[in-house]
């Protein structure tokens, strides 16, 4: 079982490396956000169902059997050994390969099987951590358009995960339009379940620095679809930016949640100005 584990992690990891260099060469600056969310979206899900697709079937049975079948001389080294019943001294080698290859394929399986375990607890501590922080300081809750808000009396970073925005009570107070609008954008578009599939991915290929390198990616294009849908709501691009500028100092503690401050201001800055 963990054997067909860990080359499953290998295949997907490798499944992604292959999907996510052309995005990086062809969309990674292109402008339609939500286009390259959903192409970012659509390699998570192909490196997670690729490598259970049978590439043999696409062979012609001809070339299958031709390739799976033996030579005369093989079966007829085999034959002799059997009937002397003295193996040659390639066969003992063969198999002394072949047990030391099967040593290392174990440790392996186990070194991954550990990584994976020890990342999969350090997602569930670090998602148990938001869901009490979010409530942790927390001056007042109020629904607002099917969506809780939580104003916190600490300097905490503005960030919304699911349904529910933390946002500080200074910020609520001096900017609470256009930073409620902009986590609105990331439970609009349902930023958080992409957080989920990332996450599992991420855990199931720990030791992949391409599932680290989407992850980035996808994060930005979140805060960029945010921003958009900020300036759709009829807050100017300047009042905005300067905004960006004013709460640039800050990151939210959530690991799971969308925050304000994700991206590179200069970058977010130069999109809205395209």
């Amino acid at each position: 079982m963990w054997n067909e584990l860990f080359h499953y992690a290998i295949k997907s990891a490798i499944v992604l490396a292959l999907l996510y260099t052309p995005y990086t060469l062809l969309l990674r600056k292109e402008r339609i956000f939500r286009q390259n969310r959903f192409a970012l979206l659509a390699l998570l899900v192909f490196s997670l169902v690729l490598p259970f697709c049978d590439v043999h079937a696409l062979y012609p049975s001809n070339l299958l059997a031709s390739l799976s079948s033996k030579p005369i001389a093989i079966y007829e080294e085999e034959f002799t050994e059997i009937s002397s019943g003295i193996p040659s001294p390639s066969s003992v080698v063969l198999i002394e390969e072949e047990s030391a290859s099967f040593d290392i394929i174990t440790w392996l399986c186990l070194i991954y099987v550990m990584g994976t375990l020890i990342v999969l607890a350090i997602r569930l501590w670090q998602f148990a951590r938001m869901r009490r922080l979010i409530r942790k300081g927390c001056l007042w809750s109020d629904v607002e358009d099917g969506i809780t808000i939580h104003c916190h009396a600490e300097d905490v970073a503005p960030c919304s995960w699911m349904r529910h925005i933390v946002i500080s009570e200074h910020d609520y107070r001096h900017h609470r339009h256009e930073i409620l609008l902009h986590e609105k954008g990331h439970v609009r578009c349902l930023h958080s379940w992409d957080i989920l599939l990332l996450t599992l991915v991420q855990t199931i290929q720990w030791y992949n620095p391409f599932a680290y390198m989407l992850g980035a990616s996808l994060r930005d294009v979140h805060e960029y679809e945010a921003d958009d849908y900020v300036l759709r709501q009829g807050v100017t691009a300047s009042e905005y930016q300067a905004l960006l500028l004013k709460t640039a100092v800050g990151n939210c503690a959530y690991a799971f949640a969308n925050n304000f401050n994700h991206s590179l201001i200069k970058n977010r800055i130069i999109i809205m100005k395209n």
